[in-house]
């Protein structure tokens, strides 16, 4: 086992045949299992965030063609993280990105690459937090006449991700196999819901034609524009890659765990849109893009009644559940 010098090139960081080079960091090796870094990606692409916020600008680009569009989504994304994880087999490294694009290409790309997500990772806890605060005050209002504004959400929340930040990564990360488990089940009950309990126009399987556009929702263009958001409704999928080095045989268990989540997301969002588009009702589909109440909300209150704040939970657990993960990122990168 050989220490890589200080200042040597960054090929020389990589391993070759017969080589172990191995980076002095107090990071936690073999503190992670496939279970682990499968809910890192999980709770990155927030399952809840992604399949209850968007509901009506998709649909109203693509009608009820948007379960369509959002498989189609899947099968890019699919592609893209089948290359990702033949970097991750042969590269095992926190640099991530870093790593990949200075063995691929250069040096000084994939620093810049690296110092990129400075717009992405580290950033995302503050605004996610806010947006969140500023739907559950507006629904804790509505529904019940109290008022918890939004920015005191953020200042409790921020402070929380940060602690379980400093304690380590085998608390942050159990925490978010919880929170993700949670609202992956809320998310699969209201799709499964509104798939059993059908709006106007019953249950259908023409949302994967394309041409299906009952009430003329969609607009020019609008399917690719749909599939293009369906893209981005799903990143989040490389999330594990910072966390090759505290992962048991990450070879194995960071490549397994990109097409896992990938997958296990792609089906369950598929599902998420198909259940609330069918269950708000094929023919109502102008009222779902109009509705001044997300559809979420409005489907929990027709099928649960009193208990329509699970989706609020939903949405509580993934906006902390991502904030976790990416914070997970961004102190590594």
């Amino acid at each position: 086992m050989t220490d890589a010098p200080m200042g040597a090139p960054i090929g020389d960081f990589v391993e070759r045949p017969g080589e172990v080079y191995v980076a002095k960091t107090e990071l936690k090796a073999g503190a992670l299992n496939l279970l682990d870094v499968l809910f890192q990606n999980i709770t990155h692409i927030a399952p809840a965030i992604a399949g209850f916020f968007f509901t009506q600008f998709v649909v109203s680009l693509a009608g009820a063609s948007a379960v369509l569009a959002y498989l189609i989504g899947v099968l890019v994304v699919l592609g893209l993280g089948i290359c990702l994880a033949i970097l991750a087999k042969h590269f095992p490294s926190a640099g991530g990105y870093f790593t990949y694009i200075s063995r691929a290409v250069h040096p000084r790309v994939g620093f810049l690459s690296a110092w990129t997500f400075i717009f992405y990772s580290p950033i995302v806890t503050g605004p996610v937090c806010a947006f969140f605060g500023f739907v559950m005050e507006n629904q804790l209002k509505a529904a019940y006449g109290f008022r918890f504004p939004w920015w005191a959400f953020v200042l409790i929340a921020v402070p929380a991700v940060t602690v379980l930040m400093f304690i380590g990564i085998t608390l942050s990360i159990r925490t978010i196999v919880v929170l993700g488990t949670l609202e992956m089940l809320i998310v699969l009950a209201l799709a499964l819901s509104g798939l059993a309990d059908r709006g106007a126009g019953g249950f259908t399987v023409h949302v994967f034609d394309p041409s299906f556009d009952p009430g003329n929702v969609a607009v020019a263009g609008g399917f690719a524009l749909a599939v293009v958001f369906s893209v981005q409704g799903l990143t989040g999928w490389e999330a594990a890659i910072p966390l090759a080095e505290e992962t048991e045989n990450p070879r194995r268990n960071v490549p397994r765990s990109i097409i896992g989540s990938i997958l296990i997301l792609g089906v369950l969002l598929v599902i998420a849109y198909w259940g609330q588009i069918v269950g708000w009702g094929t023919n109502d589909l102008k009222g779902l893009t109009g509705s001044p109440t997300l559809p979420a909300f409005v489907l929990a209150t027709k099928y649960w009644g009193g208990a329509w704040p699970v989706v609020l939970a939903a949405m509580f657990s993934s906006t902390v559940a991502v904030a976790i993960a990416t914070q997970n990122v961004a102190t590594r990168m």
